[in-house]
């Protein structure tokens, strides 16, 4: 899959470059719309069709694109901590113009049921984190690769 990012800030647009390309994508960049427009003209880059697969890339720190199988989609999320206990997470969705209404809303409610699960996950390890019942919390080292991989990027903005 080609993708085009149309991206003014150089910096987000390489990282998320990078992100889409870390999945097998091929992406090009362009920084502004008029040179978006020249690239999508001149190269071979199809927007119709169902997506196949899932595709989520993060940008560290906090902002993640995701692409879900189905009718073309995308939804962009940030996160914004609060405090020690609360962050606030935001969602924009975007969905090509031939997508029904109903689709849309089911998709928005799937995204929707898997962060309230999610959350579900979080909170429960919170809580058994605050029992006392265990000095720290634990990494599966099979299983949580990205979860590691985040908190090196945080030791190396901190140290």
């Amino acid at each position: 899959m080609r993708v085009l990012v149309v991206e003014d800030e150089v910096g987000l647009a390489k990282l998320v470059r990078q992100g889409l390309r870390t999945e097998g994508m091929l992406a090009d960049v362009a920084v502004t719309g008029e040179d978006a427009l020249w690239m999508a003209e001149a190269a071979p880059y199809d927007a119709t069709g169902d997506i196949n697969r899932s595709t989520s890339v993060f940008v560290f720190p906090n902002f993640t694109v995701d692409i879900i199988p189905g009718p073309p989609n995308m939804n962009a999320g940030a996160w914004f901590p609060i405090d020690e206990r609360r962050t606030l997470g935001t969602y924009d969705y975007f969905f090509s113009e031939d997508v029904p209404q109903k689709t849309i809303e089911e998709m928005i409610a799937f995204n929707e049921q898997v962060g309230l699960e999610d959350n579900g996950l979080v909170e429960s390890v919170h809580a058994g984190l605050e029992s006392g019942m265990v000095e720290h919390g634990r990494l599966l080292p099979t299983s949580e690769h990205l979860i590691q991989h985040f908190q090196r990027l945080i030791y190396g903005y901190l140290s």
